[in-house]
């Protein structure tokens, strides 16, 4: 079965459609573990996802995730307007995704945006899913190699972020 949101105004309507039809009230009340399970159609689930991460808060949140972060609001941010990039289980599934099917260039493509706006969610985000002990096509390592060597060697007017940034991941 095909299923491919072609773009963020499908994604907004068929929430609206979930939301009437289930009663949901709020973003936080969409129940999120559904989007973390592997699904048959791979390509389907990074498409849903996609559109879910650049949401507006008042459509689709990640902050009712179970799995947030710690500490990351008050040290280096909430990692975009609807949370997703505080999610440890979001980074999780990209990364599996990665790994099945025809989902690589995609992850890849989705992870650019947090790399550039939210480098230090995005780090502490991979240090906590250790992604040194699972094998992710090498994505994440890359990943989480350029972001160090970004903190650890800093301009001098992002000193501040990385000093908050190393010291929550140590």
């Amino acid at each position: 079965p095909e299923f491919d949101l072609p773009d963020a105004a499908a994604f907004a309507w068929l929430i609206q459609v979930f939301r009437k039809a289930s009663g949901m009230k709020t973003p936080s009340d969409f129940p999120l573990e559904v989007l973390f399970e592997p699904w048959k159609n791979p390509t389907a689930q990074l498409s849903f996802l996609k559109y879910a991460i650049g949401a507006s808060p008042t459509l689709f949140s990640f902050a009712h995730c179970a799995s947030q972060l710690p500490f990351t609001s008050e040290v280096v941010g909430d990692g975009s307007p609807n949370a997703a990039w505080s999610c440890r289980q979001l980074l999780t599934t990209l990364f599996e995704l990665a790994n099945r099917g025809d989902c690589f260039a995609q992850v890849r493509h989705i992870l650019e945006a947090p790399e550039e706006d939210y480098p230090a969610v995005l780090l502490v985000g991979l240090v906590m899913i250790s992604c040194a002990e699972r094998d992710w096509s090498g994505m994440c390592h890359s990943i989480t190699q350029r972001l160090l060597n970004k903190f650890l060697w800093p301009s001098a007017r992002a000193q501040e972020e990385s000093t908050r940034t190393l010291a929550l991941l140590w």
